[in-house]
């Protein structure tokens, strides 16, 4: 042991830590006695982190709720406001709390609340967030609750924090598709005005499919006494709702038409050396206060779809029908500055699916007009990469629709392989 260098060391260590992590604390079969045991035989892991994960053994201990192992740890002289700055554990040890007696033992530790309430990991002033937030997100509606609670009294000077706090945290609990994290939001009166408030003004980047999603998720609350608040809540989506306002749609298929004439050329001209079989149209609908409305191309020809074959990872119908495995038009942004800048310049909120029905409409047209067939000199087969926002029915539809039904048999027939 005394003859290993430094290097040599520190990777046992990390090996030792991960094998601890894994394999003991993260077994309940395995006690805390036995824990103990095997981490005196080397009390120098106490005080290091565990790289593979960016938190350290008390960090752990706390995770999986073993109270005596954290406490051994603690006295031993682990480093109990550690924080850290993975995705997963982003914080000190509150962050990782399953208990309220767990989390009452770290806060007399001397353990503070980070009141930092922003969720996206890339625009936080310090590497992690708030506890009652983080159960939020987690979806653990009894630490959510505890962890409001606790902040309320201890952050009782401070009404405004309070207020963003517990709206923040209500948003990202009412992401929830399941009644478990929906239920108390209902049922408690002091979170109840902040779920109708959630409802009813909550930004959201793409709000028709927002509302179908927080409709579906009320459904799932069966409880009697909530139903009058339920209905409440329907009634509030079912004005938001109503309120939506989409863009012109003559004049966004008609800046989509240009679009796509544009678009086409160049692809014609770019593989004039290939066989194009197929083109993809996308919306990428980033309808956010800080976000913008982009549109991409895919294309393939058929010698980058034998090419695709050679060595398949994946079944064949994947490869022909998938954009991914296709040319993308880098330049799609710019054939398509016009439909984005009308998007992108519309101040209400609208239907993300409106600007694919647009896109359809703007290929149906096309199609009569016999433009494709003029472009490519043969039929060249139209979709759109939308798997994210429609369902295969949704899909078949609307490729029927461009293309015609006669022309979509294998797109129909091998839908399960690609989509």
């Amino acid at each position: 042991m005394d003859n290993k260098s430094m290097e040599e060391l520190e990777k046992e260590y990390v090996k030792l830590i991960m094998d601890i992590r894994l394999n003991m604390i993260a077994n309940e079969a395995v006690s805390d006695e036995e824990i103990q045991k095997k981490i005196a035989e080397t009390p120098i892991i106490i005080k290091l982190r565990d790289k593979s994960s960016g938190t350290n053994l008390f960090m752990q201990a706390v995770l999986y709720n073993r109270m005596e192992l954290a406490k051994y740890l603690a006295e031993q002289g682990a480093d109990i406001f550690y924080e850290s700055t993975s995705d997963w554990f982003s914080g000190n040890a509150l962050n990782n709390v399953e208990t309220p007696e767990m989390a009452e033992w770290l806060l007399s530790l001397g353990l503070k609340i980070e009141k930092n309430l922003i969720q996206n990991i890339n625009e936080r002033p310090v590497p992690y967030e708030n506890p009652a937030l983080v159960t939020a997100m987690h979806q653990q509606p009894e630490m959510m609750c505890y962890w409001l609670k606790k902040e309320k009294e201890l952050f009782s000077d401070e009404p405004e924090y309070l207020e963003k706090l517990f709206f923040e945290t209500v948003s990202a609990a009412s992401c929830s598709s399941g009644s478990h994290m929906l239920t108390p939001l209902i049922r408690d009166d002091e979170l109840y005005p902040y779920l109708k408030h959630v409802y009813a003004e909550g930004d959201t980047w793409d709000l028709s499919e927002t509302i179908k999603y927080q409709k579906r998720a009320l459904r799932t609350i069966e409880a009697e006494e909530l139903q009058e608040r339920k209905k409440e809540l329907m009634k509030i989506l079912n004005l938001r709702a109503k309120d939506l306002k989409n863009p012109n749609k003559e004049k966004l298929t008609g800046y989509i038409i240009a679009g796509i004439k544009a678009v086409s050329a160049f692809a014609a001209e770019e593989y004039a050396k290939e066989d194009i079989y197929i083109l993809s149209l996308e919306a990428n609908n980033n309808n956010t206060p800080n976000g913008e409305c982009s549109f991409g191309v895919y294309v393939n020809t058929e010698e980058n779809h034998s090419k695709n074959l050679e060595n398949p990872a994946d079944d064949p119908w994947y490869y022909r029908f998938c954009e991914y495995e296709w040319y993308p038009i880098t330049e799609s942004s710019e054939y398509f500055k016009d439909a984005a800048d009308y998007l992108n310049g519309y101040s209400g909120a609208y239907d993300r699916d409106f600007v694919y029905k647009c896109i359809v409409e703007a290929v149906v047209r096309l199609r009569k007009e016999g433009f494709f067939d003029t472009m490519f000199k043969k039929f060249v087969f139209v979709s759109i990469c939308a798997a994210e926002v429609f369902d295969e029915e949704e899909m078949i539809k609307f490729v029927v629709k461009m293309n015609g039904k006669a022309n979509c048999k294998d797109y129909i027939e091998n839908i399960e392989m690609f989509f």
